[in-house]
């Protein structure tokens, strides 16, 4: 196969005007959507939190709680950001979440920059990176700061890894925040320690062992002097169950999988199974293709990509460990993990134009129609749940009782916890 050649055509008003388009509607979804108003986890997690910080009796209770884990996942940044504001707001810790989506279209826009169809591949990426299939995430606060954030820090730490001694320690640094923001942080490092190892003979020794060291102490840190405590509401689980799934449910693991690859626009509906098996055929098909392409030299100039492709891959390893192998493969299909097969979707069109310049046009055209159906069939449920979610936050206030079920399923003393957050003047509805 002969070397692509770098795309030169200039990039016009009218194309860069195509790509803001998108980000542009997402912009006026999130402001006129978004509301102050808590749901599901918010309740055992994010109001909690600064009642139990205040109460804490000293330093030692004040990191028990800053570091406390929740469902695997620990929110030391976000409890950083209710710390540093002093108090919650919905809104917007929402809007504020979504800023990690222009990151990572950013990004891949740098990266592809030198792409054989580069200007087709920056069409294609707002289209599914701004893709409203995953809404559930983008108008959920702490899913912004989370599920939303780590595709973007995940390739910002995979990009600056693959730029020598001093981006691989700026690498460092971007892993550890996003260790402190979500439970994808730890894969980065066997990640990144993995392709240094490949490196090794480029680059000075100490670079490959200060990654090392550095993994030992964030492993130890992380997983034995705060080890997972589960005293935040729903339970963690621990390290060596979620590994023992991968030999115990191997099967529900292996669908989960696939099913979260290949989920565009489906969603997670008991009723109808035949979503399941076809997010499952999409997820294979998509797996084995961009894999036919990766070992016929796709996106061998893009060790950043390739990174980060393995990276997306253990993260949806991962919750198909923690989630499909306890809940059952609705679980693979939520909202909140969208963005996750949109980005596969990515990875497989750029290394597809690579080999096939002549289907860009198909590629552009399949990533619109995902987004314009996105629009089509998920701004009703938007705007019908946010509203929901404003009206039943709005009548406790009279009542002093939630009654919708988004604020109350699966919640211990839900209106405990909001009354407690509102009269230690942490949240307040009206805002």
């Amino acid at each position: 196969m002969r070397p692509a050649q770098a795309d030169t055509r200039a990039a016009s008003p009218l194309l860069w005007l195509a790509i803001a388009l998108p980000v542009a509607v997402h912009g006026l979804l999130l402001w006129q959507y978004t509301v102050n108003a808590p749901r599901l986890d918010d309740f055992a997690e994010i109001l909690t939190f600064l009642p139990d910080w205040h109460a804490a009796g000293s330093l030692q209770e004040q990191l028990a709680v800053l570091f406390r884990d929740y469902q695997n996942h620990r929110y030391v940044l976000y409890h950083a950001l209710l710390l540093a504001f002093g108090g919650i707001d919905f809104r917007t810790a929402a809007i504020a979440g979504n800023l990690a989506l222009p990151l990572l279209a950013g990004l891949l826009l740098w990266l592809s920059r030198r792409h054989p169809q580069r200007l087709e591949l920056w069409l294609v990426t707002p289209l599914l990176v701004f893709n409203l299939q995953a809404w559930r995430a983008m108008f959920w606060g702490p899913l912004g700061t989370t599920n939303l954030l780590y595709p973007a820090i995940g390739l910002l730490a995979c990009w600056l890894a693959t730029l020598g001694a001093r981006g691989v320690l700026a690498a460092a640094v971007t892993a550890l925040l996003l260790t402190l923001s979500h439970g994808s942080g730890p894969l980065l490092f066997p990640v990144i320690a993995a392709y240094l190892w490949l490196q090794r003979q480029r680059q000075a020794p100490v670079v490959l062992t200060g990654w090392l060291a550095l993994t030992a102490v964030v492993f130890t840190l992380y997983f034995l002097v705060f080890p997972l405590r589960s005293e935040a509401g729903y339970s963690s689980v621990g390290t060596a169950e979620l590994l023992a799934n991968f030999f115990t449910r191997t099967g529900t693991m292996l669908q989960g999988f696939l099913a979260l690859l290949g989920s565009h626009l489906l969603y997670n509906d008991a009723s109808q199974p035949w979503k399941h098996q076809l997010a499952i055929a999409l997820g294979a098909t998509e797996l084995l293709w961009l894999g036919w392409l990766l070992q016929r030299g796709a996106l061998r100039d893009s060790p950043a990509l390739r990174l980060w492709l393995a990276f997306l891959l253990l993260v949806a390893a991962s919750i198909a460990s923690g989630r499909v192998a306890y809940a059952g493969i609705d679980q693979a299909m939520q909202g909140h993990y969208k963005l996750l097969n949109g980005m596969l979707l990515w990875l497989a069109i750029a290394a597809t134009l690579e080999r096939y310049p002549r289907w860009a046009l198909p590629a552009v055209m399949l990533a619109l129609a995902l987004y314009v159906a996105a629009l089509a069939m998920f701004t009703g449920p938007v705007r019908s749940l946010q509203q929901a979610l404003h009206d039943d936050v709005q009548q406790w206030q009279l009542t002093g009782k939630l009654a919708f079920i988004e604020t109350r399923l699966y919640v211990k003393q839900p209106n405990q916890k909001i009354k407690a957050a509102i009269e230690g003047g942490f949240y307040d509805p009206a805002n």
